[in-house]
């Protein structure tokens, strides 16, 4: 299906590229490390470089975030020169390439995002590696992005269904404290005597879906509270002290809105829980609470309230190693994509981390696959293991029911 079939966007999806860029994207922008992506896995022989530019280049005036430069007094908008930023690797060896490219930082005074087709080291496959600056977009805006290239899709994957009610008190209540906590120093990191190398290792593990099924809890919940068990493990073993009743975590709510779909930069808050490591039905219990429809609008609500100063002045907080913690992110892709005639097989996730986080995952659940990508601190020992520990902990929970 060609760009021309479809109903050209609303003036609502055009406003974010005029709009200033709020809090998180200025905080995230600042960093230039701060690079995400999708690493997009399709079967068939790999096209040529100029189809894959005319498809793009076919659907532009859909997808704002790939003609817009950062700026700090707002977004203005550029149109992208796509000999540039789409671009071919041809390699033997797909995680150098992968490793190669997520280490190049974009141009600067160009839209920051660039589409790379990766092909020769096999003879039925290759990948369309996506990557953009975290202070332009957020994974929930990636998806959009993914989906409008390779959909056609009924239901966009990036938004959140808006409650049908209005905030109720509780629910208000429910999001004060949450933002609240997210806002308050760690009561965990950093962790002496380690500090941050401000180096990065990135490692992928690949699940079935439902190894992740459980009776009293949702995949996203098993997902999380492998991750805090993996590190309550990992902090015995090393003999540190560290709460195992209470490990804390940070989940990027997604509070993008249908009509905001392909807006730019971010539509989601960071909100901290205390996990219990040992206890999965716990885990699903406080993790239920960001999951109700009037708790995220009374989020966005209040999200929205904060004046600009103080946001900035929040953000910056956020960055001391004081306020650092494990950042665990997750996002479903519900609908089948493609490239001509060749079906999307996988997709990993490419998540960054900021230096006052020892830990950032981010899971993307695709056809039935869960891909998960760890970014961890060299500085911790053992930490670049992790994605093992998570690995063996969900398997022995999936053999265990």
């Amino acid at each position: 299906m060609t760009a021309s079939s479809h109903a050209r966007p609303s003036l609502a999806d055009f406003v974010p590229v005029h709009g200033r860029p709020n809090p998180v994207d200025a905080f995230f922008h600042a960093a230039d490390h701060l690079r995400i992506g999708a690493i997009v896995h399709l079967a068939g022989k790999a096209p040529d470089l100029a189809s894959l530019r005319s498809h793009i280049a076919d659907h532009l005036d859909r997808l704002p975030v790939l003609r817009c430069v950062f700026a700090q007094d707002g977004w203005r908008e550029q149109q992208p020169d796509l000999t540039h930023h789409v671009r071919e690797t041809v390699t033997t060896c797909l995680n150098a390439a992968v490793g190669e490219l997520t280490a190049t930082p974009f141009d600067p005074g160009r839209s920051e995002w660039d589409l790379t087709l990766i092909h020769g080291y096999a003879d039925d496959a290759y990948v369309l590696f996506y990557r953009v600056h975290h202070g332009v977009h957020d994974w929930a805006g990636i998806a959009h992005t993914l989906e409008t290239l390779f959909g056609p899709v009924p239901r966009s994957s990036a938004t959140i269904a808006p409650g049908g009610r209005r905030p109720t008190p509780r629910h208000y209540a429910v999001a004060a404290r949450l933002l609240a906590s997210t806002a308050s120093r760690s009561t965990i990191w950093p962790l002496p005597p380690f500090t941050g190398s401000g180096q990065r290792v990135f490692h992928w593990e690949n699940l079935p879906l439902n190894w992740l099924d459980h009776p009293d809890a949702s995949r996203a919940d098993v997902y999380a509270w492998g991750i805090a068990r993996s590190v309550a493990d990992w902090a015995a073993e090393h003999r540190l002290d560290f709460p195992r009743d209470a490990v804390e975590i940070t989940i990027a709510a997604n509070l993008r809105h249908p009509h905001e779909a392909a807006a730019v930069g971010s539509r989601m808050v960071p909100v901290r829980f205390r996990l219990p490591a040992d206890d999965l039905r716990a885990c699903a219990q406080q993790l239920l609470q960001v999951k109700h429809a009037g708790t995220k609008s009374a989020l966005r609500n209040l999200n929205n309230a904060v004046p600009s100063l103080l946001g900035r002045r929040l953000t910056r907080q956020a960055a001391r190693p004081a306020w650092g913690n494990l950042a665990v992110s997750s996002l479903y892709l519900r609908n089948p994509l493609a490239f001509t005639s060749h079906p999307v097989t996988r997709i990993e996730p490419l998540m960054v981390r900021a230096d006052s986080y020892p830990l950032v995952t981010l899971a993307v659940t695709y056809q039935n696959q869960l891909s998960v990508c760890f970014v961890s601190d060299p500085a911790l020992p053992g930490m670049d293991t992790l994605h093992q520990r998570w690995r063996n902990q969900i398997t022995h929970l999936h053999h265990a029911h």
